[in-house]
């Protein structure tokens, strides 16, 4: 494939940091820091076909037809499982669908500009964001990086999926994510979160439809709960509650429990979890777990001539 690049051409420039910009935070370096961003973002956003380079030399643009150029864009950049980083199966954050570190490669929109203003927007639109209030891979962000993105790419943003805490119930944190334009929005409750989890305590989860505001972006919104398969029956007595919450989102949207697509499952783990041997986990090796999964998506609207009733406070 023959891709031109015009004298002079630049994409993004990138600037290597020694190690006293490592470790440097001071309010000088950091405004030169956002202000380089800035100015690169507005540069990328200025892109159009028309100030491209055609690329009428290369078969993807002179024979392949848009739609297909795309999907073959659309996969290459993708947010996809990183085979090479597999994560410990005893880890907390190890279970189904979470068995590796998650990557996306972008080095194709450095190619050329007119592959650029085609691709840009497919890594965030494929990506999912997981956040977890404790016990993940990696601790929350204090300054997150969502927040830094321009609303252009913000707009881009698609799963939200974070990880709570029954033992806390601090939505604080997820409420400032629930600021951002997520089409998708998953709340995870591991065997690990509930409260008392240790000492076997009876599973107990408040009315948490009266804590979060979704945004109005958002087109479902997914709560996902497991626990230990001897607790399965007090599982069910709390979905049973559960499916008949109502989510509101910020534009007075209501969201319904779609109660035909409850989906449960079970699988099996280690118990030795952080390596650990938890008392609650019995003397065998593994442990059988039982998660239920509810879906809601918008059912009706509500209208209000009292804009506080909507507040995210």
């Amino acid at each position: 494939m023959s891709i031109s690049q015009p004298s002079g051409f630049s994409l993004l420039t990138f600037h290597p940091m020694n190690s006293t910009d490592e470790i440097s935070h001071g309010k000088a370096e950091r405004h030169a820091r956002q202000l380089t961003a800035r100015i690169t973002r507005r540069t990328l956003f200025q892109i159009t076909p028309l100030n491209c380079h055609p690329q009428t030399q290369s078969p993807l643009f002179s024979i392949l037809p848009p739609e297909l150029r795309n999907q073959i864009f659309e996969l290459a950049v993708s947010q996809f499982e990183d085979r090479t980083k597999p994560f410990p199966e005893n880890a907390f954050w190890y279970r189904p669908d979470h068995h590796y570190e998650l990557r996306t490669e972008t080095s194709l929109l450095r190619t050329c500009r007119l592959i650029y203003y085609e691709t840009s927007v497919f890594p965030m639109r494929s990506a999912t964001h997981h956040f977890y209030y404790n016990r993940g891979p990696k601790d929350l962000p204090v300054d997150n990086y969502l927040h830094h993105l321009a609303r252009k790419e913000q707009d881009n943003l698609y799963h939200l999926h974070f990880f709570a805490s029954a033992a806390s119930w601090d939505f604080e944190y997820l409420r400032k994510l629930l600021y951002l334009p997520f089409k998708k929005v998953t709340l995870s409750l591991r065997h690990s979160d509930w409260l008392g989890w240790k000492s076997d305590a009876k599973l107990w989860l408040g009315n948490i439809n009266h804590e979060l505001l979704l945004p109005h972006s958002c087109q479902e919104f997914i709560l996902e709960l497991e626990t230990l398969q001897q607790k399965k029956r007090q599982l069910d007595e709390i979905v049973q509650r559960a499916v008949t919450w109502e989510f509101q989102a910020d534009d007075g949207a209501m969201f319904i429990c779609e109660t035909d697509r409850l989906v449960t499952s079970s699988w099996t783990g280690r118990s030795d979890l952080n390596d650990i041997h938890w008392g609650v986990h019995g003397p065998g090796p593994t442990i059988s777990y039982h998660i239920v999964k509810l879906g809601w998506r918008p059912g009706k609207l509500v209208v209000t001539d009292n804009p506080e009733q909507l507040s995210r406070s």
